[in-house]
């Protein structure tokens, strides 16, 4: 189980790295053998740790991560918004997409 994390700090690792809607698509409960548990825990371990709720998991993760600069303050379903540039006299409406505002419509539906 080498490199294993417990599963709230490993989707808070994935938040923290700019990942945005975060989904777990399949959890499974990986059981170990207890000849094999053993070789590591004492028998009062290994019946302790029987009677908890723990366990380790293998779990498949979906998320978005979009282009660094593509997208403004993304929230958790995974739409920016938009954002206003102002080069000079110009102002510039922007959408997480890139697109400009004109042609944005349903960009992040």
């Amino acid at each position: 189980m080498a490199g294993a994390s417990e599963k709230g700090s490993y989707l808070g690792i994935l938040k923290a790295a700019g990942f945005k809607n975060i989904q777990i698509k399949k959890e499974r409960r990986i059981e170990l053998p207890e000849e094999l548990a053993l070789q590591y825990l004492s028998a009062a371990e290994w019946k302790a740790y029987k009677k908890t709720n723990s366990g380790i998991y293998s779990i498949t993760v979906y998320a978005d991560k979009l282009e660094e600069g593509a997208c403004c303050e993304a929230n958790d379903s995974g739409c920016c918004g938009s954002q206003t540039k102002t080069s000079g006299e110009t102002k510039e409406s922007t959408t997480c997409c890139g697109a400009n505002s004109i042609s944005a419509a349903g960009c992040c539906a």
